[in-house]
């Protein structure tokens, strides 16, 4: 998958339960678009979860970016914030 498509699906975590489907049968859930950073030539990039940790990602890993459908308001997960 191309890091674009990876970055539009994200972008939609705003508002809607994403998930990145990984070639290895693997999901992860992306709470925010602040979760995820790419690297500067956009062929990986970071997934950091709310619980602490992170796992690195290459983009040929991603199969399929699944958007579910719109989050209560109340719902919605804050951005990370730094100390």
């Amino acid at each position: 998958m191309k890091a674009e498509s990876i970055k539009a699906g994200l972008a939609k975590a705003l508002s809607r339960q994403v998930r990145l489907e990984l070639t290895n049968g693997r999901t992860l859930p992306v709470p925010h678009p602040d979760f995820a950073m790419f690297s500067p030539d956009g062929s990986e990039f970071i997934i950091s979860f709310p619980e602490g940790g992170f796992d690195i990602i290459s983009v040929d890993e991603v199969a399929a970016v699944r958007v579910g459908p719109r989050l209560p308001p109340s719902s919605k997960v804050s951005p990370p914030t730094t100390r």
